[in-house]
């Protein structure tokens, strides 16, 4: 991955849209905006930008980046809506969480 490459990030994106999923409700609100990566050592940020204007009650997040080419992968997912921020963990055991206000 060569962040700021458009060929690495269309390939990353790509890879996102299989691995990490929105749940509305019953809906998939998978379409999201790109804002870009960064890289420090071995971690890549990855920024995204999911317009949602219902609320969060029974909505979820699925996260399976990479979780299955690492044993010891967690994926770590900051949210903000609304002026609330929360963070989530993801490992091989807990690839979907519920959101929460």
């Amino acid at each position: 991955m060569i962040p700021g490459d458009e060929a690495s990030e269309k390939e990353l994106d790509t890879y996102l849209r299989k691995h990490f999923r929105f749940h509305a409700g019953k809906q998939i609100s998978t379409p999201y905006r790109w804002l870009g990566t960064e890289q420090q050592q071995d971690v890549i940020w990855v920024y995204i930008e999911i317009p949602s204007s219902s609320d969060l009650i029974g909505s979820y997040l699925e996260n399976s980046l990479l979780l299955d080419e690492f044993e010891d992968q967690t994926n770590l997912v900051s949210w903000s809506f609304q002026g609330q921020k929360k963070s989530y963990l993801f490992r091989k055991t807990q690839e979907v969480q519920q959101l929460s206000r």
